[in-house]
């Protein structure tokens, strides 16, 4: 099988797992949705919970090296991720929410006359958001809130791949933990967060 035959057979089924996985009937508001696009979200002021599954596939080009240079792949070797994440963000209270999310990835590596597909779950995270001082309780004073998070090393790390190309790792190994700070000021429209790690 040729890279550009296995290339196309993969964009293929993410399409058709997209398709397969999309819902008939939206039971949501059209116009906006809640502020789980990229990173930690939270809830719209209009909304309960949030239940979502973010589809994504990249191709990777080369590597950067220390000096900041760019090495393309070598002629024949191609890889690429496959991300497929639930997440989910429940308001516990008023100004509390909780989230969760779990990813499943498959690593796809060619190499001249090699290949190998491989995935697994990724780590699970989770995280808490509580609201300090909602958006225009102050006239002037914009709104702020803490998030702290998580994830769980539930992945495959890379010393847990096999021959022949080690494809397949989906964690980073250790336990994470963050923290965010978020500000919204009454006038804004859209998201206007300002993410200070």
């Amino acid at each position: 099988m040729s890279l550009g035959t296995a290339l196309r057979q993969s964009v293929a089924v993410a399409l058709l797992l997209a398709l397969l996985l999309l819902s008939r009937q939206a039971r949501a508001a059209a116009c906006c949705l809640s502020a789980t696009s990229f990173g930690v979200g939270r809830l719209l002021v209009w909304e309960d919970f949030a239940i979502g599954l973010s589809l994504g596939h990249a191709r990777v080009l080369g590597e950067w090296d220390a000096q900041g240079s760019l090495h393309l792949n070598p002629p024949g070797y191609s890889e690429g991720i496959t991300r497929a994440q639930l997440w989910m963000i429940v308001r516990l209270h008023e100004r509390v929410q909780a989230q969760v999310w779990v990813p499943v990835l498959v690593n796809d590596r060619w190499s001249d006359d090699q290949h190998q597909i491989a995935g697994n779950m990724g780590d699970v995270g989770g995280a808490v958001r509580v609201e300090l001082v909602p958006i225009g309780a102050f006239k002037d004073l914009p709104s702020l809130a803490v998030t702290l998070g998580g994830a769980f090393p539930t992945g495959k790390r890379v010393e847990q791949t096999s021959p022949p190309l080690f494809a397949g790792a989906t964690g980073l190994g250790p336990t994470q933990a963050r923290s965010v700070s978020n500000r919204n000021t009454p006038s804004c429209r859209g998201s206007c967060d300002s993410n200070l790690d």
